[in-house]
């Protein structure tokens, strides 16, 4: 049993592109879970019509109170929320997915089955960048590509220090999803949360196939294209500072909630990392190469490297 969690926010524009999408994939076995987080344009009335078409293969979660929640806070309340299945795939409402997207998904889980591996396990894919129209962008040295997605490490260290999973892309398996809490504050992404749940406590897994367009517009509540200027370049260690500091919250916060679970080794790493804002520059050095927590991107390398420079 497979379930697809979508939210929604005023995506009526591309919202039926990527609906009718799931719709056309090879394999069928799956339910969609929608949560709508406030929307006023016509997401809801397009829900609707696929409710309608798809009799018991859609189903709206009741509204929640307490007013717009973000993309973070409407994936947790699908987290919640939802049934176990199988398997869990996470969609946004404005890409387009190929169509045997889910397919080769299930085939990198069996592949771990096969092998005798039944615990936790992420699945992530490459995509293609593209524009409103579904045109594909031009890899740039300052964009993250597939390529290095597929060179880049999944390891504890790095998913600490750089998330490389990008969550419309991504599954989990019931072993993964029933270690679940709640998401705390601290939490940047949900996506990037279970990255590091899978590497704490599992595995990660990357398919070097592209098996969706991520498409980047004006109201993306994160794009997937980053790109460096003078402006931002003078303001990279600022930046870097405060990414840093975020991230070891997210570690400290990720410590305390799944200390009873976290293999001794896990806990001493993400203890070190959740650290690393308050230490001097030689001592930053030491734990980085001590705990492999350099990111798996050169430009996050870099940018760190400028950071340890200027404190």
């Amino acid at each position: 049993m497979i379930n697809i969690l979508l939210a929604t926010y005023n995506g009526a524009a591309f919202l039926k592109e990527q609906l009718a999408s799931l719709f056309a994939q090879t394999i069928q076995d799956f339910t969609v879970f929608v949560a709508d987080d406030g929307s006023s344009d016509d997401t809801l009335s397009i829900i609707s019509h696929f409710e309608t078409s798809y009799p018991g293969r859609l189903q709206l979660l009741p509204r929640r109170l307490g007013g717009h929640k973000g993309a973070m806070g409407n994936f947790a309340y699908l987290l919640a929320n939802v049934p176990p299945a199988d398997y869990i795939f996470f969609c946004d409402q404005d890409d387009v997915w190929l169509p045997n997207k889910i397919e080769l998904t299930l085939q990198k889980f069996n592949q771990y089955e096969k092998n005798g591996y039944f615990g936790p396990l992420l699945v992530h894919t490459a995509y293609f960048l593209s524009d409103e129209r579904l045109k594909p962008y031009k890899p740039s040295l300052s964009s993250l590509t597939d390529s290095e997605k597929a060179r880049g490490s999944r390891s504890l260290g790095s998913l600490l220090q750089q998330n490389v999973v990008t969550g419309c892309t991504m599954a989990i398996n019931k072993a993964l999803f029933s270690l679940l809490r709640p998401l705390p504050k601290e939490a940047l992404m949900h996506d990037y949360w279970l990255a590091i749940l899978a590497a704490a406590c599992g595995k990660v897994a990357f398919i070097d196939t592209k098996t969706m367009y991520y498409r980047q517009h004006g109201h993306n509540s994160l794009g997937g294209a980053y790109h460096l200027n003078p402006a931002k370049i003078l303001k990279l260690p600022e930046k870097c500072n405060h990414d840093l500091t975020r991230r070891a919250r997210q570690a400290a916060a990720f410590l305390e909630q799944y200390k009873d679970v976290l293999p001794s080794i896990a806990q001493e790493k993400i203890m070190a990392f959740s650290k690393l804002p308050g230490c001097s520059y030689q001592e930053k050095l030491r734990i980085l190469n001590k705990y492999h927590l350099w990111g798996s991107k050169f430009l996050t390398n870099v940018e760190l490297l400028i950071l340890l420079r200027g404190r």
